[in-house]
C-alpha cells in the first residue's frame, strides 16, 4: 500500500448548526484493524444527483434494489428541494436499502454534504472534500506517512458516498479487491497468510500511518512481531543474530507471496550466496563439495536463519548438526562411501576437536580442494620420500618435533628410552606412514585414539592393530610387522636384520 509523507495540518470539525440525523461508523473486521469509513466528493465539489436515467441506472446497477421494482422517473427539469425527498423508489432507489448504506443517505438527510440544486439536478457539496468527511469522521492525525489514493484523490478514491455492498462503504466488494484496483496482486505458489485471506489491514494502515509502507507496526521486524513475536524475540534475545534481517525481513522474504517455501525471494542457498561473499568464493573454487550445502535445504540445513546462542548460527552444536547426516552411512559428491560416525560421541577416547564441538577445525565444511574436505593436506596413503608439508592438517594443533626429533624424552610418549618411534615410522622410514594408519582420527575405545583395525596402505585389506597399552610403553602385533613392545624406561625393541630396530 504506497504512501507518501503529509504536509497537511489536522482539519477540525466545522461547527454545525442543525441537528444531524443519528450518524453511524462502519468497522472493517481485519486482525483488529479498523477502518473509518469516509464519504466524499469530487475534487470539483460537486455531485450530480440528477444524471439522464441511462447513466443513473449503470450507477445504481451495483446497489441493492428496493423489494418492488419500479420504472425510474425522467431526470428532473426543475430544481428540487430536499424536502421532495432525493431517494424514492423512481429516484437514486439503492440509497434507500438499511444495509451497506451511509447513514444520511439512509435517512434522507441528504443536506448534510449537499447545498440545495444550483440548476440542472446539481447539487454543490456543502463543504471542501476534506472538510466534508472530517465534519462527521474522526480527522487523521496527519502522520509522517499518508495514503496516496487519501491524499491525491480524496475519500472516495476507496469509498463510496451513498451506499455500497462492500465493508465500509468500499467501492469494491472487499478490502483486497479494493486495494487490486491501484496494487495488482502479486502470484506465488506460496502466499502470505494475511495477504492470502484478503486482510490487507492486517499489516497496512489503509489511511496514514508513521511508518513507511503504512506498516502498522513500525519499521522492519518490529512490524512483523505483531504476529511472529516469539521469532522475533528470539532475534532480539540471542547471542547470534543474523545482521541481514536486524530490522529487514524483507531481505530474504517478500511480505505477499512468493515460488518459493517461506516467502523466500530466492533460493535458500542462492540467496545467502548474495551476501556472504567468502563462503560464495569457497563454494566456487571447491573441488570436493559437501552434499548439504548443494542440495536440500542447503544453507539451513545446518543453519538458523535468524538466530542462535551457537556461534555461526549453527542449528545446533556443531558436533551434533553433522551427526544430523553423518549418523549413518552417506555417499559423498564424490562418489566415495562415508562412513557411519553414530558412535564417535559415545566412544571410550574422542579426538579433542570432535570432544569439542569442532568439526571444521580439520574439514571445510563448504567446500575444499582436498579430498574428505579437509582444510589442509593429510594423505590417507604417502608415496616417496618424507615431506612434513603432507602432514600439515594434524601440524595445527601438533608439534611437528614428535615426527621430526629421532631422539627425544619429551616430544611424544611414543618412545622406547629416548629413541623416537614417531620418528622412526614417519620420518626415517623410506616409505613413511600417514597418521591414519595407526590412529583414528574421530573415535577410537582403544587408547591414544588407535584404531582397531585399519586399510593397509588405503587397500581393502582390514588388518589388526593389536595395540595394548602398559603404564611405561605399550605393544603391537599389526600386519605390516610382528608383535613388538617398546618402553620408556629401557630399550626393548628387538634386533631387525641391518642392525636397525
Amino acid at each position: 500500500m504506497a504512501g507518501r509523507k503529509s504536509s497537511k495540518a489536522r482539519v477540525n470539525k466545522p461547527a454545525r448548526g442543525a441537528v444531524r440525523p443519528r450518524r453511524r461508523r462502519r468497522i472493517i473486521a481485519g486482525c483488529g484493524a479498523g477502518v473509518v469509513t469516509s464519504v466524499a466528493l469530487a475534487a470539483g465539489g460537486y455531485l450530480l444527483f440528477g444524471r439522464d436515467h441511462a447513466d443513473r441506472g449503470a450507477v445504481d446497477d451495483h446497489h441493492v434494489q428496493g423489494p418492488a421494482a419500479v420504472e425510474p422517473a425522467p431526470r428532473p427539469t426543475t430544481a428540487v428541494s430536499f424536502e421532495q425527498g432525493c431517494a424514492t423508489a423512481e429516484c437514486h432507489a439503492g440509497f434507500l436499502a438499511e444495509r451497506g448504506g451511509h447513514q444520511p443517505s439512509v435517512s434522507g438527510a441528504c443536506d448534510q454534504c449537499h447545498l440545495p440544486d444550483a440548476g440542472g439536478h446539481m447539487f454543490p457539496m456543502a463543504r471542501g472534500p476534506e472538510e466534508m468527511c472530517l465534519a462527521c469522521h474522526d480527522g487523521f492525525a496527519h502522520r509522517e506517512f499518508q495514503h496516496n489514493a487519501l491524499s491525491s484523490q480524496g475519500c472516495t478514491a476507496c469509498h463510496d458516498p451513498h451506499r455500497s455492498d462492500g465493508p465500509a462503504l468500499l467501492q469494491a466488494s472487499s478490502v483486497q479487491a479494493t486495494c487490486a484496483g491501484c496494487h495488482p496482486a502479486p502470484g506465488g505458489k506460496t502466499t502470505h497468510a494475511p495477504f492470502a485471506s484478503g486482510q490487507c489491514v492486517a499489516c497496512h494502515e489503509p489511511h496514514e500511518s508513521d511508518f513507511p509502507g503504512l506498516l502498522r507496526g513500525g519499521v522492519g521486524m518490529e512490524h512483523c512481531a505483531l504476529c511472529h513475536e516469539g521469532l522475533v524475540q528470539n532475534v532480539r534475545d540471542m547471542r547470534h543474530t543474523h545482521s541481514k534481517i536486524e530490522g529487514q525481513c524483507q531481505a530474504c522474504h517478500d511480505p505477499h507471496a512468493a515460488d518459493r517455501v517461506s516467502l523466500l525471494t530466492l533460493d535458500a542457498g542462492t540467496g545467502c550466496l548474495e551476501c556472504h561473499d567468502r563462503v560464495r568464493a569457497t563454494i566456487a573454487g571447491a573441488t570436493v563439495t559437501h552434499g548439504a550445502v548443494m542440495t536440500g535445504d542447503r544453507c539451513v540445513s545446518c543453519h538458523n536463519p535468524h538466530a542462535a546462542d551457537v556461534p555461526n548460527m549453527l542449528a545446533d552444536r556443531q558436533a551434533a548438526v553433522c551427526l544430523d547426516c553423518h549418523d549413518k552411512e552417506v555417499r559423498g559428491t564424490d562418489g566415495r562411501m562415508v562412513l557411519s560416525m553414530s558412535t564417535v560421541l559415545s566412544a571410550r577416547v574422542v579426538h579433542g576437536p570432535v570432544r569439542m564441538d569442532e568439526c571444521s577445525a580439520c574439514h571445510s565444511v563448504h567446500g575444499s580442494t582436498r579430498a574428505r574436505l579437509l582444510n589442509d593436506l593429510s594423505p590417507k596413503v604417502l608415496y616417496g620420500g618424507f615431506d612434513v608439508r603432507n602432514y600439515a592438517l594434524c601440524f595445527q594443533c601438533h608439534d611437528q618435533d614428535m615426527v621430526l626429533e629421532e631422539r627425544t624424552t619429551t616430544g611424544t610418549q611414543f618412545r622406547d628410552g629416548d629413541k623416537n618411534l614417531h620418528y622412526l615410522h614417519v620420518a626415517r622410514t623410506v616409505q613413511p606412514e600417514s597418521c591414519t594408519q595407526c590412529h583414528s582420527v574421530h573415535a577410537s575405545d582403544s587408547p591414544r585414539l588407535i584404531a582397531q583395525k585399519v586399510s593397509y596402505q588405503g587397500s581393502k585389506w582390514m588388518m589388526d592393530m593389536n595395540f595394548e597399552i602398559r603404564a611405561d610403553g605399550g605393544s603391537c602385533g599389526p600386519g605390516c610387522h610382528e608383535m613388538l613392545s617398546y618402553s620408556r624406561e629401557a630399550r626393548t625393541l628387538p634386533q631387525l636384520p641391518g642392525g636397525e630396530p
